[in-house]
């Protein structure tokens, strides 16, 4: 994601300094598109105008921007940081009172779509934080998304984006579950696939696989590691809030049930599609390549595949341009 989101900016004309903890090949390809390479999150913070970070969960996050050499630290007053990960609306509030102590805002920016969105600059972006801050912001937001949508005071963005993701993972469990009851039941697949497409019960997302179960291939786009933290993170505010959600399946079931062990990732998944064999639904494997956020996680993520980027913003080459 982040590979592809850094690629779009350099196209657009900004000036990008890039860092990644553990993989120098996706460096030196947007070094070859005019960006710069940096040693750690605070040396791409220190003279940037806008840091952008997205990287896979709470723990990254939270390594990234307040750990050693933390962007949060050496960021200058008067800086933006656009958190762009799918994060708990807990630690996004934290994140921004603790910036506000050093004069800099912290956008939580959460995207949805993925990668193909992200190389189309399709993507929806929610954000939380300060709405001046967004506003200065909106033009870099829409060289990644094709709409981003100010949500409110800081971890607006983190709440709305687990909302969306609620209905991502139970909408997606659902296709699954009425595909494998009507194929074991004996209807004839591309008939049956015809008839569930053409009904109004479908969302675009859910209608989207249907084409795969017709052929029978399931390409990654989203790692299901991603999946079952997200419902974490639903699960988890949704206690806070003593709101039931009783849909999402409780996370060490979950676990038990749809990780099928990889060739040599430990049993855990990068990613995964739904496919029907004999009797019950399993999940498909398919091993994740490349890159895929901005700022590399922990050693269990990059046991997975799984390359996160950290970048930021200096200005437009264009000086009339504000960043």
């Amino acid at each position: 994601m982040g590979s592809r989101m850094a690629g779009r900016l350099l196209a657009a004309g900004y000036d990008l300094t890039v860092f990644n903890r553990r993989r120098r090949d996706p460096i030196r390809t947007l070094q070859q598109g005019g960006a710069k390479a940096a040693e750690t999150p605070g040396e791409v913070a220190r003279n940037a105008d806008v840091i952008l970070v997205s990287v896979a969960d709470d723990a990254a996050v939270e390594s990234v921007m307040t750990g050693a050499d933390g962007a949060l630290y050496e960021a200058r007053a008067g800086a933006i940081l656009i958190n762009l990960s799918t994060v708990s609306p807990a630690l996004s509030r934290r994140l921004s009172e603790t910036a506000l102590l050093m004069g800099v805002a912290v956008l939580d920016a959460p995207v949805s779509g993925s990668t193909p969105q992200a190389e189309q600059g399709e993507l929806v972006v929610f954000v939380g934080g300060e709405q001046a801050a967004y506003e200065r912001c909106r033009a870099i937001l829409a060289v990644l998304a094709k709409e981003s949508f100010y949500i409110g005071p800081a971890g607006s963005g983190s709440t709305m984006k687990l909302c969306v993701n609620a209905l991502l993972g139970l909408g997606a469990q659902a296709v699954a579950e009425a595909v494998a009851l009507g194929m074991k039941a004996g209807l004839e697949r591309g008939r049956f696939l015809d008839v569930l497409g053409a009904t109004v019960v479908l969302s675009p997302s859910q209608r989207s696989k249907l084409e795969n179960v017709r052929k029978d291939t399931y390409p990654p786009t989203f790692p299901l590691r991603l999946m079952l933290k997200d419902f974490g993170l639903i699960l988890d505010s949704a206690l806070g809030l003593s709101v039931p959600m009783p849909m999402p399946p409780e996370r060490g079931w979950t676990r038990r049930r749809l990780l099928l062990r990889g060739p040599s990732d430990g049993g855990e998944c990068p990613g995964a599609e739904g496919r029907l064999i004999r009797r019950r639904l399993v999940l498909r494997v398919r091993k994740v390549t490349g890159a895929c956020a901005l700022l590399l996680g922990s050693k269990a993520r990059a046991r997975m595949g799984g390359h996160q980027w950290f970048g930021s913003i200096d200005r437009r080459r264009d000086p009339g341009q504000p960043a």
